[in-house]
Parts: C-alpha cells; structure tokens; sequence
C-alpha cells in the first residue's frame, strides 16, 4: 500500500509498481486523479502533462505574458504559480527550471497552498522541471506537506500518509491511516459539493484497497459518472477503464472506446499522452479500431 498524488494548478503522474500506469489528473481547484494498482507511488507529473496539453490548464496567449509577469512581480500569487509554469514549458518565456522553481517558491512562501503542495513534491525529487541542483530533502518536504495540508488540499494530506507509511524512520502506519483518513474526509466534502475534480479522485479512491478499505466499484462508478456529467475527460477515461477490464460492469470494449472518444473530443488527441506507454499504445489502437 502506499498512496499520494500531486496536484496544482493541479496534477500528478501515479506509478504503479505491480501494474501500469492507468490514470493522472489534476486542475487548478480542484483533485483528480485515476489509477490502478496495488501499490502507488507518485511523482508529479505536471510539468510533463501541461507541455503536451497547454490548452488544459488555459496558458495564455503569448501577448498576456508581459501582463502576467508584471503582476507576479507585484506578488500576484496565482500569476507566480504561472510564470512557474510558463518557464516550465518555454511558452513565451525562456524554458528554465531554475526560474520555474523560484515563482513556484514564491506563491509558496506567500502562501498559496497549491505551490506549498508542489515543494513538498520537489523537495521529495518529484517532477521533471525542478533544477538540477535541487537535494531532495524529506524534512522540507513534509514540512511544506503540512503547511498545505493545513489549508485543506487533500493530496498533501495523502502525501504525508505515503510519507509515514514508506518515508519515515521507524514508519508509521497508526498516523499514515490517520492523515489518509483526513485526505478522503476533504476529497469527499469536495466531491459532494460538486466539484468535479474531487468526484473524480473520491471515484479513484473508491477503487483501492488501503487500511482496511475494501474495493466498492459501483460507488467508484456512480462518482466518475458524477463528474463525466460535468465534462470531466479523466472521469470519462476512468470510466472506460472500468469497462475495459471489466471493474464491477461487463467488460465491454465498445462502451470504453466510446468514453475513450469522448475524452478525446473534449481534451485534444494529446490527452492520452501522459499514460505509461502500454496504457497509451492501448487507447491508441482501441480508438484506432473504433
């Protein structure tokens, strides 16, 4: 067992050690996320979704970006956090990590919670864009887990589970379940409210089974349903998952290419490419079949 994700402006990549990759996701203000798997480790994968998908997470058109860099350099938190992505990804900017690292380190210092969530994740050597020259240090890390935590994000609160459980000398496993018990508590307050993002990952944590909690498909179903009704692409995805192999519904390939199809028209054919290879290969040949 082993459980965390990422989010910010939101997101995450999940690896899956026992199985492939299934799932990802995240967008500002909210938690997304799918996955498969017996144990789960996470490294952030936002860097790496928002340069195949741009248009995902809305970066501006280029004429916005001298704006946006003024108002970060007032301290705007919300536009530090997109100069952080807009150096990340080399769009009107220079690519550069080191400047990604440090707008992202200024909205955290301000305290945004979502770029008090991504330190956590650096310091832990999650991510494709952080500088070279960054240490890992798991003190830093929790610290900036907690501080985000503390503002209700519930990925840090389940970073700080996977932190206890796999992280900490000795482990944990008393406060690993407490602080997971504390990340679905929001994630379910969230997706009751009706954010959509939250459905989707309260669907994903309805598949797992961690400290006790067993696998309910038809909850997890009824949540990814929830946020499908509301144009989400990756509640769609995890959708066809389930139909695909058969998770609590008949497996039935022609029902999960449909949902496939459907996520493919409202993210763009490049929103399949964050998956592990065999996971995207699959979709691809599915859809191409279809």
């Amino acid at each position: 067992m082993g459980l965390v994700w990422d989010s910010v402006g939101y997101l995450t990549r999940i690896r899956v050690s026992d199985f492939a990759i299934i799932a990802v996701p995240f967008f500002v203000g909210g938690l997304a996320l799918a996955g498969f798997g017996s144990k789960i480790l996470i490294e952030d994968l936002w860097e790496r979704w928002r340069f195949n998908n741009p248009h995902f997470f809305g970066l501006p058109p280029l004429v916005e970006v001298d704006a946006i860099d003024k108002r970060a350099r007032e301290g705007d938190a919300e536009a530090q956090i997109m100069m952080n992505t807009l150096h990340s990804a080399g769009h009107g900017v220079i690519k550069n990590a080191q400047e990604a690292f440090k707008w992202m380190q200024l909205a955290a210092n301000g305290g945004h919670k979502i770029a008090q969530f991504l330190m956590g994740n650096a310091y832990r050597g999650l991510g494709v864009g952080i500088p070279i020259d960054l240490h890992i240090d798991l003190d830093k890390a929790f610290e900036w887990y907690q501080k985000s935590a503390a503002q209700g994000v519930a990925p840090a609160c389940l970073a700080i589970s996977d932190m206890y459980e796999h992280e900490c000398v000795p482990k944990d496993l008393a406060k690993a379940k407490e602080w997971y018990e504390y990340g679905v508590a929001i994630t379910k307050k969230d997706a009751e409210a009706g954010d959509r993002d939250s459905q989707n990952l309260y669907g994903f944590l309805h598949k797992q089974r961690m400290f006790g909690h067993l696998p309910d498909f038809e909850k997890a179903r009824e949540w990814f349903s929830k946020a499908a009704d509301q144009n989400d692409a990756m509640a769609m995805l995890n959708l066809g998952i389930m139909h695909a192999m058969g998770e609590g519904v008949p497996k039935d390939e022609k029902q999960a290419i449909e949902w496939y199809t459907k996520a493919v028209k409202i993210e763009g054919k490049g929103f399949f490419c964050n998956f592990d290879f065999w996971t995207h290969l699959k979709i691809r040949m599915a859809l191409k079949r279809y």
